[in-house]
């Protein structure tokens, strides 16, 4: 009878056990079955290379934040938001690498604005063919979000006065 009482014991234990594990397992899975997917964020090719792009420039733009706003505000010198809107390209670039040298050419514009800002001198910079595309492109995005972003092929093509 000890025996029976041993084997009967025996097996509902392990009834239990594995009614037990059945139950725990079948609650992991409802779990699993009724958590929300979490769907990828939409990526955009375009718009996640022209935002590194940003980036980059942006840090390049350290050395100008000293002076320049990324608004139109007015600090040390004027502030860049629009400025590829104002002034051409290359007349931006030979301004950064060297304002001094297109002020005694004569050139009006940097005449103009040397005199504006009380004849304060802008440092020359000497950026990379690599970088100077990725501080123009950030100067030429200031103040839009990244799925309004433009290359400097679409901004507005300015005369020269």
């Amino acid at each position: 009878m000890k025996t029976i009482l041993q084997n009967i014991s025996f097996l509902l234990i392990t009834l239990v056990a594995t009614v037990a594990c059945q139950t725990s397992q079948t609650q992991q899975e409802n779990k699993e079955q009724t958590k929300p997917t979490e769907e990828a964020p939409a990526t955009n090719p375009r718009t996640d290379s022209l935002t590194k792009v940003f980036n980059e420039g942006k840090r390049l733009f350290a050395n100008c934040a000293q002076c320049h706003t990324t608004t139109r505000d007015k600090m040390v010198g004027p502030g860049l938001q629009g400025v590829l809107e104002r002034r051409r390209v290359d007349w931006v670039i030979a301004f950064i690498e060297n304002s001094q040298k297109l002020i005694a050419s004569g050139d009006k514009e940097a005449v103009a604005l040397y005199n504006e800002y009380n004849k304060t001198q802008m440092q020359s910079f000497k950026y990379s063919p690599e970088e100077m595309p990725k501080l123009l492109f950030y100067m030429a995005n200031l103040g839009r979000k990244p799925n309004e972003y433009i290359t400097l092929d679409e901004l507005p093509k300015i005369k020269k006065k």
